[in-house]
């Protein structure tokens, strides 16, 4: 797993947003691979990946 970069602005920063989005799309696309490389089809990835997001807090 590769290291995520911590967050370079404060916290309010108008871009930390963006920023963070940018900081886990490597990971975040190895996952969703990995997950289509497994026999999820991409639907199913995509709907489990917003789900999980939704539930997070």
């Amino acid at each position: 797993m590769r290291k995520i970069p911590a967050p370079k602005h404060p916290k309010y920063h108008p871009d930390r947003d963006f920023l963070c989005q940018e900081a886990l799309e490597g990971e975040f696309l190895s996952l969703a691979d990995q997950a289509h490389l497994s026999g999820w089809s991409p639907e199913e990835v995509a709907t489990a990946l917003m789900e999980l997001a939704d539930n997070f807090s």
